[in-house]
């Protein structure tokens, strides 16, 4: 059985840029998915496999379809209200966004809407996960690469990567293709 130590090394030694889930800048995000995938191979659940990266958190079971709902709630009552100043001017936008939020019927089409509402995974992993019960109390900042504002999102990569692998574990989002195409 490979120590933390070890387990952070292999993922910090994935190439920078090798990454499916869109910017180059999600290659630790996507690598601690990936290498939490291998891991939970060897353990009886979630939380011994976070526990072996040093990863804690708070879950409170949620089915997928009570997911969908409390997102589509969320997203009408804080982002798309209809007297809120930002449709003012754009009517038609807010209609088309509740069109569109009206055909997510499952996880991954939460990340389908927040993807193309322009949010970046980093923004859109938390929120998501937080309205199903989700949160990573705690993980280990993830080295950065690049200017210092681009390190500073990349520390929480490792974060990201874990709450979507909880995601995808939990069956909230039943594909892993969820996660892909995200711009930064």
């Amino acid at each position: 059985m490979k120590t933390q130590e070890e387990l952070y090394k292999e993922i910090e030694e994935v190439p920078f840029g090798v990454c499916e889930w869109g910017s180059c800048q999600y290659s630790s995000a996507q690598a601690m998915f990936d290498k939490l995938e291998e891991v939970s191979k060897e353990e009886k659940g979630m939380e011994q496999t976070l526990a072996r990266f040093g990863i804690s958190i708070s879950l409170r079971k949620v089915s997928p379809e009570d997911a969908v709902k409390e997102f589509k709630k969320v997203i009408k009552e804080r982002d798309l209200k209809e007297d809120d100043e930002f449709w003012v001017d754009d009517p038609e936008g807010r209609e088309e966004r509740l069109r569109f939020l009206e055909t997510v019927w499952e996880g991954g089409g939460m990340f389908d809407y927040c993807r193309t509402s322009a949010w970046d995974l980093w923004y859109t992993a938390p929120y998501v996960a937080k309205i199903v019960g989700l949160e990573v109390i705690e993980a280990p900042e993830a080295p950065g690469v690049g200017p210092i504002m681009n390190v500073m999102v990349q520390n929480e990569n490792y974060k990201v990567g874990a709450l979507c692998w909880l995601l995808y574990r939990s069956k909230v989002v039943a594909n892993k293709e969820a996660f892909a195409n995200f711009d930064t």
